[in-house]
């Protein structure tokens, strides 16, 4: 298969991993198919400001309608969804996955895209997740991880994430905390949210990695535009290996 940018066009051939090569021991997978861009008909689409503005059911409120079924809302590329209050707002007009690897760690980031009004600036929103997982070793063979753990993000700093594993959380998933990004300043207080779900690896080949990671979040997520919750179920498909200068 040949490799591709993320504009679906041919991409130049990249230099063959070498483990312990002298070359940047750092590594960057990505898929081996242009990001997934779709936009739904403006009249499903709820502009981010709106929803926004409308207020969280919190206590004494009438409780939050049903979920709809998950199904028809996921394709092959994933489902990201959160919620702000009672209203859950799906995150699939562009998707990626990326995946960045040493010889002992990796770091997974799967990442959708909000854009009610594609021809409007500044009124899309990116809701990322992103997995530390140590030790991995690339071609070590399938695994399969339970996620239980509370993230804390602190301001400012994108770096600055502390994760206490729960009584059910496997080792080797290090850190992982979700995050929305928009046009508009930080939260000045820490974000707090909750991870449960699992990471099956299928495939850890010398050149590629397949699985699947199902989560759920519940908390505050981190970033301007925040969430109460959020849903995740994305099919890992990683392959054709870049290096990283």
């Amino acid at each position: 298969m040949d490799n591709l940018s993320t504009d679906g066009n041919p991409a130049e051939p990249s230099a063959p991993y070498e483990l312990g090569s002298e070359r940047a021991p750092l590594l960057q997978a990505c898929w081996a198919m242009p990001i997934a861009r779709t936009h739904p008909p403006f009249n499903r689409l709820l502009p981010l400001t709106l929803a926004l503005s409308i207020v969280a059911c919190g206590e004494g409120a009438a409780p939050c309608p049903e979920e709809p079924d998950e199904e028809p809302l996921k394709d092959v590329f994933g489902l990201y969804r959160v919620r702000r209050g009672c209203t859950w707002t799906t995150f699939q007009d562009e998707r990626r996955v990326s995946l960045q690897f040493g010889e002992e760690h990796a770091e997974i980031e799967v990442c959708g895209l909000n854009d009610p009004l594609p021809d409007v600036a500044d009124d899309e929103s990116r809701f990322c997740v992103r997995l530390e997982l140590a030790p991995f070793v690339k071609g070590a063979g399938p695994a399969a991880y339970t996620i239980d753990g509370v993230a804390t993000v602190f301001p400012h700093t994108p770096a600055g994430v502390q994760f206490e594993a729960g009584s059910a959380h496997t080792r080797g998933v290090n850190k992982l905390w979700g995050h929305i990004s928009c046009f508009g300043a930080d939260p000045e207080q820490p974000a707090v949210h909750h991870l449960t779900g699992r990471l099956d690896i299928t495939e850890n080949s010398s050149r590629s990695l397949v699985g699947e990671l199902d989560l759920e979040i519940t908390g505050t997520l981190a970033g301007p535009c925040g969430g109460d919750a959020a849903r995740v179920l994305v099919p890992l498909a990683i392959g054709h290996l870049v290096l990283v200068d």
